[in-house]
């Protein structure tokens, strides 16, 4: 994971990480340039807060959130429902909820123990 802001948003940042559902986000990079960070500053010193700001970086398939109905059949008929059944226990929503890059990239593996055997290590959970 990447930290790229000024260092007080660090240990904020660091603490919502740590108390999400992941524990922390794997591969993903956070970023607020010069301009993002003088903006939060002017609206401080206005007593204004911000919540959050966000930007999509990638493909620009990636910038497409809204799950399709082929990616979705795509995964449905790849891995069956046995995964999907998995995903509503693990995480409490279906597949229809995801959008079209997360799909995508589940669609890359060879099978369903190997989807869920990469979620399970990347949350350090072991089971």
């Amino acid at each position: 994971m990447t930290f790229d802001f000024a260092p007080e948003y660090y240990q904020a940042i660091k603490a919502h990480l740590q108390r999400s559902v992941w524990g922390g986000f794997p591969d993903v990079v956070l970023h607020a340039d010069e301009s993002t960070v003088k903006k939060h500053r002017r609206s401080k010193k206005r007593g204004r807060d911000s919540i959050g700001a966000t930007a999509l970086t990638g493909k620009a398939y990636s910038a497409k959130l809204k799950l399709t109905a082929e990616t979705l059949q795509i995964l449905r008929e790849k891995y069956g429902k046995q995964l999907e059944n998995w995903w509503v226990a693990t995480f409490g929503y279906s597949f229809e909820c995801l959008t079209e890059s997360e799909a995508r990239y589940l669609t890359r593996a060879d099978d369903a123990d190997t989807v869920r055997t990469r979620i399970i290590a990347a949350s350090g959970k072991g089971n």
